[in-house]
């Protein structure tokens, strides 16, 4: 009998009311080989009832006596992992079918990606939403200076990996646990999704998101600001607030003067050259579609845009592009 490659990893605590439809998606994947490792962290409700009423031998159950919380027992699920790869599951979310099938097959012929997410549909109470992250991994580092790229629950990592960091998911970054070991993670791997909805990611009022979003948005300002330290850059958290309602668009948002912006970019430019976090004329292009998307909405003078060394490699043809591609957004979004 051959060793399966795979193990999915689905703590659950008090998940009744939606267990039975993650736990069947699982069990319904198009790849069949795999351990499915359920820990119940101490629930109180019918979670042991619904788990027990499975017969398949697949599925490995293990029960603590008490709540440990979720990021002491993923801690515990990955140090029980003895295969090749792992995937997460959340106990309130739904796989497509093929998910496995498409993240293993893609793990194996990328034997550089250790970490790997996919797109995703959310479903629940509000009109679906499908969330799309940047295929490839130079894209994901930069978008991760702003905001998470990986969607946890769809992500699957691989074993030999995370066996060479000092820690897995770290208890001082409460509700941003991910965010912080995906940063740590793509310093020593490459970073990848499938650019194909895989995950079906449930909306509640009782997300993390919506119950403890001051916290888990302090410790997200934590993780922004160390890898923009990486980077050779000290940020406060006005400037990192600034910095990502820049690429959210929300330029109301941006608490920073039209200077004080220029400076923060330009001084990534500068401290990458030192620090070589990114290739240097992939940042460059990056940070100059920002000055002038930046520069163009807000009504600012040309004089402040060409004031910026982040101006001058930018062509006539590809400034006209994208004044073009913002107006068409604009007429579709109406």
């Amino acid at each position: 009998m051959n060793t399966p490659l795979l193990t999915v990893l689905m703590p659950v605590y008090n998940g009744e009311a939606f267990l039975r439809e993650a736990i069947d998606s699982v069990l319904a994947q198009t790849y069949t080989d795999f351990v499915f490792l359920i820990i119940n962290d101490g629930s109180t409700d019918n979670t042991e009832k619904i788990i027990l009423s499975y017969n398949d031998s697949r599925i490995q159950y293990v029960r603590n006596e008490e709540n440990l919380k979720l990021i002491k027992t993923l801690n515990k699920g990955l140090s029980l992992v003895t295969t090749k790869y792992v995937a997460r599951m959340d106990a309130d979310d739904i796989c497509v079918p093929t998910r496995l099938e498409r993240q293993v097959e893609y793990m194996e012929s990328h034997s550089q990606v250790g970490l790997l997410g996919t797109w995703c549909q959310t479903i629940g109470a509000n009109e679906p939403i499908v969330i799309r992250y940047e295929e490839n991994h130079e894209q994901i580092c930069f978008k991760q200076l702003y905001q998470i790229q990986i969607v946890h629950p769809s992500c699957m990592m691989r074993m030999s990996m995370l066996q060479t960091l000092d820690n897995w998911f770290d208890e001082t970054f409460l509700h941003a646990e991910d965010y912080e070991l995906f940063t740590r993670m793509s310093h020593v791997t490459r970073l990848a999704n499938i650019p194909e909805v895989l995950h079906l990611y449930r909306k509640h009022d009782n997300a993390v998101s919506v119950l403890y979003n001051k916290e888990q948005k302090q410790n997200s300002h934590r993780v922004i600001a160390r890898e923009f330290r990486l980077l050779g850059v000290d940020i406060n958290d006005l400037q990192i607030d600034s910095f990502i309602a820049l690429n959210y668009q929300d330029y109301a948002g941006i608490a920073l003067s039209a200077s004080e912006m220029k400076l923060l970019l330009e001084e990534m430019v500068f401290a990458n050259k030192t620090s070589k976090y990114f290739n240097d004329g992939f940042l460059f292009e990056k940070l100059s579609d920002l000055w002038l998307s930046y520069c163009y909405e807000s009504h600012l003078t040309i004089s402040m845009y060409k004031s910026s060394f982040l101006s001058k490699q930018i062509s006539i043809t590809r400034t006209i592009k994208w004044i073009l591609k913002n107006c068409m957004n604009k007429i579709n979004r109406k």
